[in-house]
């Protein structure tokens, strides 16, 4: 992949971010915000939410790549950021979850 790339520098942009920009991952315009926040409600029940989700940093795994030291498996970090995590919902996160649907009637 390091040759094709470095081989074909005929683009006006990489071939990474030929492909970030496609995938809309690091620009997306205001109404293409306002449609994936449409097309995302409902959290981990919807497909989609998933789908871009995958597509971003979460948060916490920010801070775990922020902190990673010498002696942190980059290999390990990357797989468990790419694969993804078995997250255990604590007390608060069962509450949200449970109450979720109600909150908009609250606004």
């Amino acid at each position: 992949m390091y040759a094709y790339s470095n081989d074909h520098d005929y683009f006006s942009t990489s071939h990474e971010q030929n492909f970030l920009n496609l995938n809309k991952i690091t620009k997306i315009t205001s109404k293409e915000c306002k449609c994936i926040e449409e097309q995302t409600r409902g959290q981990n029940t919807n497909d989609r939410w998933h789908e871009e989700r995958g597509k971003r940093i979460q948060s916490s795994n920010y801070h775990r790549i922020c902190a990673a030291t010498e002696k942190t498996s980059l290999v390990g970090l990357a797989s468990t950021i790419v694969q993804g995590q078995v997250v255990r919902q604590n007390e608060a996160m069962r509450h949200g979850c449970k109450y979720e649907k109600n909150c908009d009637k609250h606004l």
